[in-house]
């Protein structure tokens, strides 16, 4: 784990941090070759610890959101909340700010979960997947 650790490091470009029901939580930025087969990539470094990844190809203004989302997710699964990508989705809406163009962020989001679906494909965690498709269908439910 630590040399994993230590490979991500080198490909961090940049931090930030964003408040999610109050609790800060720090991610990297890293170059998009730290995961080249997704080019949107999040992740979760700790957690527990409020600590995040997502790609510097994710557009800077969306990565919040995109952070918060995947906090919430994790919180929502570790709390044994069914439906827990769905929630943490609904709640990720909520936050988009009136200054950005909610219709882009839909195309943006639905773009990355159908994304995230394809990357998935064949995997054996058939509940995480499950819960990755239900996001990517409700985002497809919009007419945008």
């Amino acid at each position: 784990m630590r040399s994993y650790l230590d490979e991500m490091q080198k490909m961090v470009v940049g931090t930030a941090t964003v408040l999610v029901d109050d609790q800060r939580c720090f991610y990297d930025i890293l170059t998009k070759e730290f995961e080249p087969r997704l080019t949107h990539f999040v992740g979760a470094v700790d957690s527990s610890r409020g600590c995040y990844f997502v790609s510097e190809a994710t557009p800077k203004e969306y990565q919040p959101l995109v952070v918060a989302h995947e906090h919430l997710c994790l919180m929502h699964k570790a709390k044994g909340r069914s439906h827990y990508c769905l929630q943490a989705l609904r709640e990720e809406l909520t936050f988009i700010p009136d200054s950005m163009d909610w219709e882009a962020y839909i195309r943006f989001r639905r773009a990355f979960f159908d994304d995230f679906v394809k990357y998935g494909k064949g995997s054996t965690n058939t509940e995480f997947w499950r819960a990755v498709t239900e996001s990517r269908d409700f985002l497809r439910s919009f007419n945008v």
